[in-house]
């Protein structure tokens, strides 16, 4: 059995690395474990629920470039 995806945390980003990749496979594997209708291909409702999903979790930005999403951090030195 494949190891569970776990969603990016944004607390674990630095002023000089405030974002990460996320790649197609794990964006899939990340909403069917979230969701009972299960996704083989990255459709625009995956893409939808992905971006809400990474907001709501406290990533500022989510982009899209090909199947893969770039999240952004708002990090803030202290």
């Amino acid at each position: 059995m494949a190891r569970p995806y776990d969603f990016p945390d944004p607390n674990d980003r630095s002023p000089n690395h405030p974002s990460e990749l996320a790649e197609r496979d794990r964006i899939i594997g990340l909403y069917n474990s979230a969701n009972a209708e299960q996704a083989q291909r990255m459709s625009q409702s995956v893409k939808d629920w992905f971006s809400e999903a990474a907001k709501e979790v406290g990533w500022t930005n989510v982009q899209f470039v090909d199947d893969q999403a770039v999240l952004t951090a708002n990090v803030v030195l202290q």
